[in-house]
């Protein structure tokens, strides 16, 4: 019995043609060269691998609500998921999957909650398999756009004076408290 363990670079074959040499020998010195296989798995000795990811948009910020769609292009066509859950910002986003020749996207939307993320510093881990089951995952994203996944919240408002009845040219003051500051006027 032989074991053949394919690596990486080895050279392909189609199902059927994989070549063989085994030379054999007995007690006595006689020989025998075998070199017929009759039935034998095709090899696929090369994993895919991906040239540039980018996002969409690559800046600006991501609200709760709105995507990011990252785009990878790899060496091959025809490539799934992998088996790997691939995620944008820690969440998985296997199920977006979509591809397009070499080009593979998956789309990330802001939940409320997820993790808020600088510009420039979204994480990602994108896996894809060709359909041998070799697989690729890829982690590096150079542009991305911020995200905020906080919508800001009102925890009380207020008028001033509470009071009375306000005539022409007399105002009323409204305070609110929110959860975060520096909003604007929408």
């Amino acid at each position: 019995s032989y074991t053949y363990t394919v690596a990486e670079g080895h050279t392909e074959r189609a199902l059927d043609a994989l070549q063989i040499s085994l030379i054999l020998k007995d007690a006595a010195g006689n020989e025998v060269t075998h070199t017929t296989l009759a039935n034998s798995s095709s090899i696929d000795a090369d994993t895919p691998t991906v040239s540039s990811a980018s996002a969409s948009p690559s800046d600006g910020t991501r609200k709760v609500g709105e995507s990011v769609v990252v785009t990878i292009t790899a060496s091959e066509s025809g490539l799934a998921a992998g088996a790997a859950a691939s995620t944008i910002n820690g969440v998985d986003v296997t199920s977006s999957f979509s591809a397009s020749g070499t080009e593979y996207s998956f789309t990330y939307t802001v939940a409320e909650g997820h993790t808020d993320r600088a510009l420039d510093a979204l994480p990602i881990s994108l896996s894809l398999k060709d359909a041998a089951g070799n697989e690729v995952t890829h982690a590096t994203l150079a542009n991305s756009p911020s995200i905020d996944a906080d919508t800001p919240t009102v925890s009380s408002a207020s008028a001033s004076p509470t009071d009375g009845t306000r005539k022409v040219d007399e105002s009323v003051v409204v305070t609110i408290t929110a959860s975060e500051s520096g909003l604007a006027a929408g």
